[in-house]
């Protein structure tokens, strides 16, 4: 399976300023360029599965361990990841990192989505 990349940057605070975010050919978020995506819908967090054709991060495995986090592995979309509740990047060098969302015009309007 070949990724390419989407219109959606990542916005990494206090790390590179932005990553590409990746996507395979239905449209499914894999990871970022740099780092390991989660999301959180509904109150739970998310991160693409392994199959999708992403690498397995070492804090990503981590963090899918921690029974705090209470993560589990599950497909979502680019509209998915612009509305989720929180977007978090993560890999063993630098940690958990909150990011923030930014699309292009190629998604249609510029928009900005801020965590909390």
């Amino acid at each position: 399976m070949v990724t390419i990349p989407s219109a959606v940057a990542i916005n990494m605070l206090h790390a590179a300023p932005l990553i590409a975010c990746w996507h395979d050919e239905r449209g499914e978020i894999t990871e970022g360029s740099r780092s390991n995506l989660f999301i959180k819908l509904n109150g739970r967090w998310f991160t693409p599965p392994l199959f999708a054709g992403l690498l397995p991060g070492v804090m990503r495995a981590a963090m899918l361990e921690d029974q705090a986090l209470d993560a589990s592995e599950r497909c979502f979309g680019i509209d998915e990841l612009r509305g989720a509740e929180d977007v978090d990047v993560c890999k063993a060098r630098r940690g958990w990192l909150h990011a923030d969302i930014f699309a292009d015009e190629a998604l249609g309007s510029p928009q900005h989505k801020s965590g909390e």
